[in-house]
């Protein structure tokens, strides 16, 4: 859950050991369905569980991760880029010489794949 780099953070060892020193988990309110994870420069990751739909409140330094906003994985951010996979969608889409090759799926697992000109 952290990242460390070689410049501020020394060798591999170094990185592992402040991580070790100055990360903490913090499981209070588990009960609840909330954890918060402090890493070792002062940033935190705080995950609620959420029952209406298994997506968790995710919070980064207090502010709250819009899922809605967030759903297309592979899609870049602005842009429609060569690969998409739309978030539950069951639609996985490449554009790659001259030709958009698409696969769905659907809840029954019935799949079909398309490929056509691009645009």
């Amino acid at each position: 859950m952290q990242v460390g780099e070689e410049p501020s953070d020394g060798s591999f060892e170094q990185f592992m050991a402040k991580v070790a020193a100055g990360s903490k988990l913090d499981q209070s309110k588990l009960a609840r369905g909330e954890i918060t994870l402090s890493g070792y420069r002062g940033h935190k990751l705080t995950l609620i569980h959420n029952r209406q739909n298994d997506l968790p409140k995710v919070f980064r330094d207090e502010q709250l991760y819009r899922w809605d906003e967030n759903f297309d994985i592979y899609k870049p951010v602005d842009a429609d880029g060569p690969i998409s996979l739309g978030w539950r969608s069951g639609a996985l889409c490449v554009r790659a010489g001259g030709l958009t090759f698409r696969c769905t799926v659907t809840a029954e697992g019935k799949t079909e794949f398309h490929q056509t000109a691009a645009n």
